[in-house]
C-alpha cells in the first residue's frame, strides 16, 4: 500500500517538478512552507470570516486527535537521544485521556464520580502531575523551571477563580503556543525568516479580526455573500457556543468576532502543528516519501503503539459521531482548555531536537 503509494507519488513528480516553480517548492523548506503558510493564513481567514461554524465542525474532526499526536510528540522530543521521551509521550497521552473520559461520564453521562461537582481539581491534579513527572524525567530542576511552577500554579488559581474567562483565554490563545515549537524547530535563517514573516502576518490578521475590521469586507460585499451565523442542519448558532462564556444578545457582535478568531486561530493551529513544525524537525529540505514517514513514526512510537494510536484515532472518531452535537461541543470545549494548560506545562522543558538530527 504505502510502496504503491510513493510510486504514484514518483510519478507525479516527475510530471510536475518540470515547472520551475514547483521544483523550487520541492527542493526549499522555507519556500514551501512559506507558500502554503500564507496560502492557509488567507484562506482560512476568508472561510473562518464567513463560514466559521463550519470550519469549527470539520476541523475537529479532521485534525483534531492527529494533532493532539503531534502536540505530544515534539513536546516530549520522541525520536532524540533522551530516552524519556516515550516515556513522557505516554504519561501525557494517558493523563489526557484520563481527563477525556472522566469529563465525558461527568458532563454527559452525568455520572457522580470523585469531585464530579468540581472537575476542576482532577484537570488541576492531572496538570500537576503532567509537570512534575517532566521534571522528574528530564532532571531540569533549575531556578527557571521553579519559576515557571510557580507561575503554572497561581494560573491553575486564577483559573480557579475566574474559570470562564481563563477558559476563553486559553480556548484561542492556546492556538497561538505551537509558534514557540516552531521558532525552537528552525534550522537555519531561512527558516527563521520565514517563521518571523508568517508570524507577523498571522497576529495582524488575528488583530484585524478582533477588532473588528472584516466587517468592512461584509459591508463591501453587502448581500452578495453573507457570514454563517448558524446551521440549520445542527440547529445550532454562533451564540450556542458563547453562551456558556457569558455572552449577552446586546453583545452579539463581539462575541462573533470572538468565534471567527477562534476558527481562524484554530485552524491555523492545527497547520503549524501537522506541517510547520514536523517539517522544520526534518534534516532534508524536500518532503519525505510515504514510507519514510511511516518508518519514522514506528521509530518514534513504535509498531505496536502506532497501531494502538490509529486504533484510538477511528475509535474517537467513530464514537463523536453518537453525540449530541451540542454534547460533543462541550466535552470538546472543555479538552481544548485542558490541552491549553498541557501544553502550557510542557513549555519549560521544549527542547528542539534539530541539534541531534
Amino acid at each position: 500500500m504505502i510502496s504503491s503509494l510513493d510510486l504514484l507519488r514518483s510519478k507525479f513528480l516527475k510530471k510536475t517538478l518540470q515547472i520551475t516553480l514547483l521544483d523550487r517548492l520541492f527542493h526549499s523548506r522555507s519556500t514551501r512552507i512559506s507558500f502554503l503558510g500564507f496560502t492557509a493564513l488567507l484562506f482560512y481567514f476568508f472561510a473562518s470570516s464567513y463560514f466559521p461554524l463550519l470550519i469549527l465542525v470539520i476541523g475537529p474532526i479532521i485534525w483534531g486527535i492527529p494533532h493532539l499526536i503531534s502536540s505530544l510528540r515534539y513536546n516530549t522530543l520522541l525520536g532524540t537521544k533522551i530516552q524519556s521521551g516515550k516515556q513522557i509521550f505516554y504519561l501525557q497521552g494517558l493523563l489526557w485521556l484520563f481527563v477525556f473520559l472522566y469529563r465525558i461520564a461527568v458532563d454527559i453521562f452525568q455520572i457522580e464520580l470523585l469531585f464530579y461537582d468540581q472537575t476542576f481539581l482532577i484537570e488541576s491534579t492531572a496538570l500537576i502531575i503532567s509537570f512534575l513527572a517532566q521534571l522528574l524525567y528530564l532532571k531540569r530542576l533549575n531556578l527557571r523551571s521553579i519559576l515557571y511552577f510557580l507561575t503554572f500554579s497561581l494560573l491553575i488559581v486564577i483559573t480557579h477563580e475566574y474559570p470562564i474567562e481563563v477558559a476563553l483565554v486559553l480556548l484561542i490563545g492556546h492556538n497561538y503556543l505551537p509558534l514557540i515549537a516552531w521558532f525552537q524547530a528552525c534550522q537555519n535563517k531561512a527558516d527563521t525568516d520565514t517563521f518571523f514573516k508568517f508570524t507577523l502576518f498571522y497576529l495582524l490578521l488575528s488583530a484585524f479580526i478582533l477588532l473588528g475590521f472584516q466587517e468592512n469586507i461584509y459591508n463591501f460585499l453587502g448581500s452578495t455573500l453573507s457570514p454563517q451565523k448558524e446551521i440549520p442542519f445542527f440547529n445550532w448558532n454562533f451564540m450556542n457556543i458563547v453562551e456558556p462564556f457569558g455572552a449577552t444578545p446586546e453583545q452579539a457582535s463581539f462575541w462573533f468576532r470572538i468565534v471567527v478568531l477562534y476558527s481562524f486561530s484554530q485552524s491555523i493551529h492545527y497547520f503549524l502543528w501537522l506541517k510547520a513544525i514536523p517539517e522544520n524537525y526534518q534534516l532534508q529540505q524536500f518532503p519525505p516519501s510515504f514510507r519514510w514517514t511511516f518508518q519514522k513514526l514506528q521509530t518514534d512510537f513504535g509498531g505496536t503503539s502506532l497501531v494502538i494510536l490509529l486504533l484510538i484515532l477511528v475509535a474517537g472518531l467513530g464514537y463523536w459521531a453518537f453525540f449530541e452535537y451540542h454534547s460533543a461541543r462541550t466535552i470538546y470545549f472543555a479538552i481544548a482548555s485542558y490541552h491549553g494548560f498541557m501544553e502550557l506545562s510542557c513549555l519549560p522543558f521544549l527542547k528542539s531536537n534539530r541539534r541531534t538530527l
